[in-house]
């Protein structure tokens, strides 16, 4: 739960120019409507830096392929922080 003054972390990709924007690409929490007039899209915000960053990085670039993931100084330049006080 959001409460007042609190801080919470959105990593992207510096290709997004807003970072409170989203897109609505598939994922396990998209709207199943195609109607524009009724859509909602997803913003992934943790309450924490590591929280934002297992979710972005970790999770998306390790799903459905388990292991060692190795990220390199190139890998992490794509990707912007923000915190977002509420």
């Amino acid at each position: 739960m959001a409460v007042a003054g609190g801080v919470w972390h959105h990593i992207f990709r510096d290709s997004h120019p807003d970072p409170l924007g989203f897109g609505h690409a598939p994922s396990r929490f998209s709207d199943p409507w195609k109607s524009a007039r009724t859509r909602f899209g997803v913003y992934y915000a943790g309450g924490s830096f590591e929280t934002a960053f297992l979710e972005t990085l970790v999770r998306d670039t390790r799903n459905l392929n388990p292991g060692l993931l190795l990220l390199s100084s190139r890998d992490l330049d794509v990707y912007v922080h923000v915190a977002i006080t509420v």
